[in-house]
């Protein structure tokens, strides 16, 4: 067969592929013998029609698509191993003629991307500031935890906690029924209900009240600006809470136990300073990363945009591939699919050049997992799970489990590596660039096996069935 290859924009690769006759005369015999199994052909019983008696009485276009069905994926995959080409996902097939065959393949290949001279980079180091009133909301936060409730015989007061049947309506459409529900009457529990807090203030068990609030346009905090809501409520009890005294005996309560409030305090001001540079660490990482986005080129087919976005609408929707479920939903909110999807393009964009980059920073540093890497965090992970760790064993210690974990751990060298340079620490010497991308790209952000092709008739639309799902992940989420 005859091949010729054109490199197209955005990753694709135009393989056209030419089928000599003497190919196709062998596949349309394959064929015959296949169809005058399970044909009917009348004074012939069943596989013993010659070929000329079943072309004539069933067309030779049916041995010829039969043909076909198996010819095509064959040549597109020999063409493949001929040219050297590694396709991300299904081709885009058409066949312009019959006569001779010709499949022309539009295919995904693996992107192109290009960080410059990434290792100039330099960033000024993120502060970890601690809010100084934070140990002491974390101990009023305790006591409230350890605090003790009792029933109260009296109105209802700011901080009390009411169990109550409420009602809420907004604009006449019912936003809240539940019946026994319990809360604490303050502005911050009861966030979501602008108002409410303060209307239930003054009111005794057994009491029944309905009022309604304007809650204002510019309101935060809460879904319902500009609206008018309406409550009925019905008090059935009320209880008053009483917090435990900040003393070294409430200390010794918390947690594994504190010789005195000063032990307390110490530990809760370590684990604050802790989260706020772990914290300022990632905002760190994060900023490299989005110098390292900035800073490079990239060349990647508009699958890998499409895959994104079908993630993202199956991790944050509850009809995830279901298309009636989908369809349903679309009518509701008078969208189109494509408009739909459109809304989460250019995120997904953005995902898939952080995905591409971190991929390609990791090739380019040479950064690697071994098995005994892997093998360490297992047991970190089994030392840390308790009564969960053989458990936690068998999850990872398979083939999947174990990918999971390398490619973590692959994700955190990446960042530490960015950090380290962003920082201007010394770093080893790169790596010899290599002929392809990481299999971190393969896996992250354009793993696809090979898939079977299924051919059409000369002249049918060139589009092969729908993309392969989108990656499980993207390095920056590992």
């Amino acid at each position: 067969m005859k091949i010729t290859t054109e490199r197209l924009p955005e990753s694709r690769v135009l393989l056209e592929i030419e089928v000599d006759n003497e190919r196709l005369e062998k596949a349309m015999n394959q064929a015959y013998r296949r169809v005058v199994n399970r044909a009917r052909i009348p004074g012939f019983r069943p596989g013993k029609a010659p070929r000329a008696m079943v072309e004539r009485y069933l067309g030779r276009e049916t041995l010829l698509n039969e043909a076909l069905d198996r010819l095509v994926p064959e040549v597109y995959e020999e063409a493949l191993e001929q040219e050297g080409i590694d396709a991300i996902d299904r081709p885009e097939l058409e066949m312009p003629q019959l006569d001779p065959v010709i499949v022309k393949a539009t295919i995904p290949i693996r992107p192109r991307v290009d960080l410059s001279d990434y290792r100039a980079l330099r960033l000024e180091a993120e502060e970890a500031p601690v809010d100084e009133h934070l140990v002491d909301e974390t101990i009023e936060q305790l006591q409230h935890r350890y605090a003790t409730v009792e029933p109260a015989d009296r109105p209802i007061e700011l901080g009390d906690i009411v169990r109550v049947d409420l009602k809420t309506t907004a604009d006449s459409d019912v936003y809240f029924d539940h019946k026994d529900a319990e809360f604490a009457v303050t502005t911050a529990d009861t966030a979501n209900l602008p108002g409410l807090a303060e209307g239930l203030v003054g009111l005794s068990r057994g009491d029944s009240k309905e009022f309604a609030v304007d809650v204002p346009e510019d309101a935060t905090g809460t879904t319902l600006a500009g609206k008018q809501l309406t409550y009925d409520v019905q008090i059935h009890e009320i209880k008053v809470e009483h917090l435990p005294e900040l003393n070294d005996e409430f200390a010794g309560m918390v947690g594994e136990g504190y010789p005195n409030v000063d032990g307390l305090r110490a530990k809760l001001q370590a684990d604050a300073v802790e989260r706020a540079q772990s914290e300022a660490r990632r905002r760190y990482e994060q900023k490299a990363l989005d110098a390292l986005v900035g800073g490079g080129t990239f060349e990647y087919p508009a699958v890998l945009v499409e895959r994104e976005i079908d993630r993202v609408i199956r991790e944050n929707t509850s009809f995830g591939d279901k298309k009636a479920e989908m369809d349903r939903y679309l009518a509701a909110i008078g969208k189109t699919e494509t408009e739909y999807r459109d809304q989460f393009r250019a995120d997904a964009i953005e995902r898939v050049k952080r995905s591409l980059a971190l991929s390609q920073f990791t090739d380019d540093e040479g950064l690697t997992v071994v098995a005994g890497d892997v093998d360490a965090e297992i047991e970190k992970m089994v030392g840390d799970s308790g009564a969960s760790a053989e458990q936690i064993r068998q999850i990872f210690g398979g083939d999947s489990g174990r990918d999971v974990i390398e490619r973590s751990l692959l994700t955190r060298k990446a960042y530490d590596r960015l950090a380290e340079i962003a920082e201007g620490k010394p770093v080893p010497p790169k790596s010899e660039p290599e002929a392809t991308t990481s299999e971190v790209v393969i896996a992250e952000a354009a793993a696809a096996d090979k898939p079977a092709v299924e051919p059409r008739a000369a002249n049918a639309s060139p589009e092969m069935g729908d993309p392969s799902p989108a990656p499980e992940s993207t390095p920056e989420s590992s």
